[in-house]
C-alpha cells in the first residue's frame, strides 16, 4: 500500500457505524481512519489491546479492524474478547497472509473474517456496507421480536374526544426531547400505542423500538442482558433489550412489577446513561431513551415499598396518562372503523359496514377491557360476518344489550337515565313497593315521587 491516502467517494448515505480501529502501525491506522470516515463512520483508533477492551466497555461498536500482533496478555486472542464484550460485533483482521496464523482458527469458525493489509478503498466500502446491512438486520429482528412480543397491531391514533385529544397533545410536546415518559392507565387502554406513537415522533424514530416485559424472574436478565461463565475464554453472553434499543427507545412494560434489583439498575441507567449485565460487575454505556408503561398505581407502591421512590419521581416528572374508554365516547365508533379496515384488509375480507344499531350498542357498552377488547370484538365481528354489514346482533349479549333502551353502567348515559333503569328493575322483580323502597335506601314516598317523575319525562 502506497504512503498516499487513497481517494474515496463520498458515501451516498450516512451510515451511522461506530468502528473500533486496532493497529499498531500508525500509517496503516491513519489510512483506514480517514476511508471509514469519508464513509460516514464514527472511527475509534488506538494501538493496544488494553485500550480497546476499555473502548467497547463504554460504548457498543458495530465493526473492529485488528491487528493480529495487538494482543491482551491473557493469552486469549483479542478477537474472542471483543466478540465476548459485543455480541454481533463484526470483527476483520487486518494483516498480510503471513501473520496470520494466531486467528486462523476465530476464522475458521466464522468469528471474525481476514482482510489484506494492503487493501483498498472499495474493499473498505465492502466491509463497512456488510456491516451495516448486518445491524440493520439485527436492529430489524429486535424490533420484530418486540411487535411480536406486544401481539397488538399498531391501529392509528384516534382522539375525537378531549381526554384522549390532553394526552396527545401531552405526547407531542415530549416526543422531541429524551426525557423519560410514563405512560399509565387501565389494562388495554393503548399505552403500548402510545409509546409506538412517541417513538415515531421522536428525534430517534429512525433507531430501533424495543419493547420489554418488565414482570416475572427472568426480567432483570431480559432487560439488561446476562454473562455466564468464570472464565473469559468460555463466557456466554445474552445480550439485554436495552442493548438491542441502542440509538433508539426502550418501553419497560409493566415498570411496577420490575423487581428491586431491576429498579435499582434502572435507576442508574437513567441518572449515569450506564448499565451491568446479570452476572458482571463492569459498566456499559449504552444510548437509549427509557419510556415505561404502568397499569399499577406507582404512588401507592412507593408508599407500600415495593416500588423505590426516587425512580419514581424520575419516571413521572413526564407522567402521561391514558384515559379508559368509557371515558372516551367519541372515540369508540372511530376505533371501530380503524381496525374493521385493518381486520378487513388482512383477511381479505369485504370491507363490512356498521349499522346504526351496531355503532350505538358499541357506543353504550362499559368496554371493562378497554381498547383491546373492542379490537378483539371487531376481529370476530369481521370473521363471522356474511353480509355487508354488521349489527347489533352479531356481537356477544352483553355488548349487543347497550342497543336496548336499558341503560349500562358505565356506558353514555345521565345519572338519571342510570337511576330510573334501576328502580324500574327492582320494582319489577320484587312484591311490594315497601320491599322495593328498602332494597333502593329510601321511603316508599319518594320511591313513589321518582316513579312519577319518571313517567312524567318520558
Amino acid at each position: 500500500m502506497t504512503g498516499l491516502i487513497p481517494k474515496l467517494a463520498s458515501s451516498s448515505r450516512d451510515l451511522g457505524l461506530r468502528v473500533l480501529v486496532v493497529q499498531r502501525s500508525s500509517r496503516v491506522r491513519t489510512t483506514l481512519v480517514v476511508c471509514l470516515e469519508r464513509l460516514g463512520c464514527t472511527v475509534l483508533a488506538v494501538d493496544a489491546a488494553e485500550d480497546a477492551l476499555n473502548a467497547v466497555e463504554h460504548l457498543s461498536y458495530d465493526l473492529a479492524f485488528l491487528d493480529p500482533r495487538v494482543g491482551p496478555e491473557t493469552g486469549v486472542s483479542l478477537e474472542t474478547r471483543l466478540v465476548a464484550e459485543v455480541p454481533g460485533l463484526v470483527v476483520v483482521v487486518l494483516a498480510a497472509c503471513s501473520n496470520l496464523r494466531p486467528v486462523l482458527p476465530a476464522i475458521g469458525q466464522g468469528t471474525c473474517a481476514h482482510l489484506s493489509d494492503s487493501f483498498t478503498p472499495g474493499q473498505v466500502r465492502q466491509i463497512v456496507d456488510t456491516a451495516y446491512e448486518q445491524r440493520k438486520l439485527r436492529l430489524q429482528l429486535a424490533a420484530l421480536e418486540s411487535r411480536l412480543a406486544d401481539g397488538m397491531p399498531e391501529p392509528t391514533i384516534v382522539a375525537e374526544s378531549p381526554v384522549m385529544r390532553r394526552a396527545t397533545v401531552g405526547l407531542l410536546r415530549v416526543a422531541p426531547s429524551d426525557v423519560p415518559v410514563l405512560f399509565h392507565g387501565e389494562a388495554g387502554s393503548g399505552k403500548g400505542v402510545l409509546a409506538r406513537s412517541l417513538h415515531a415522533h421522536s428525534l430517534r424514530a429512525k433507531g430501533p423500538l424495543v419493547f420489554a416485559k418488565c414482570m416475572g424472574p427472568s426480567a432483570e436478565g431480559d432487560i439488561f442482558g446476562h454473562a455466564y461463565g468464570q472464565q473469559m475464554s468460555s463466557v456466554d453472553v445474552q445480550q439485554g433489550r436495552i442493548e438491542a434499543a441502542e440509538g433508539g427507545t426502550l418501553v419497560l412494560e409493566e415498570i411496577g412489577e420490575l423487581p428491586q434489583a431491576g429498579q435499582a439498575k434502572l435507576l442508574r441507567l437513567l441518572q449515569e446513561k450506564t448499565f451491568a449485565r446479570v452476572g458482571e460487575t463492569r459498566l456499559r454505556a449504552v444510548d437509549v431513551r427509557i419510556v415505561a408503561t404502568a397499569t399499577r398505581d406507582l404512588e401507592k407502591a412507593v408508599r407500600n415499598g415495593t416500588f423505590r421512590e426516587d425512580l419514581f419521581y424520575l419516571l413521572g416528572a413526564t407522567d402521561i396518562e391514558i384515559p379508559p374508554l368509557r371515558m372516551r365516547g367519541e372515540d369508540i365508533v372511530p376505533l371501530a372503523r380503524s381496525f374493521l379496515q385493518d381486520f378487513a384488509r388482512k383477511s381479505r375480507h369485504k370491507l363490512p359496514k356498521l349499522t346504526q344499531a351496531a355503532q350505538k350498542a358499541l357506543t353504550n357498552y362499559a368496554w371493562p377491557g378497554n381498547v383491546r377488547e373492542l379490537r378483539n370484538l371487531i376481529e370476530r365481528a369481521v370473521m363471522l360476518c356474511e353480509t355487508g354489514s354488521i349489527d347489533a346482533t352479531d356481537f356477544p349479549p352483553c355488548v349487543a344489550a347497550g342497543y336496548s333502551s336499558e341503560p349500562q353502567l358505565g356506558g353514555n348515559f345521565s345519572v338519571k337515565e342510570i337511576v330510573r333503569a334501576h328502580v324500574r328493575r327492582v320494582t319489577s322483580r320484587v312484591a311490594s313497593a315497601g320491599e322495593a323502597a328498602r332494597i333502593l335506601g329510601m321511603s316508599t314516598q319518594t320511591l313513589w315521587r321518582r316513579r312519577r317523575e319518571f313517567l312524567s319525562h318520558q
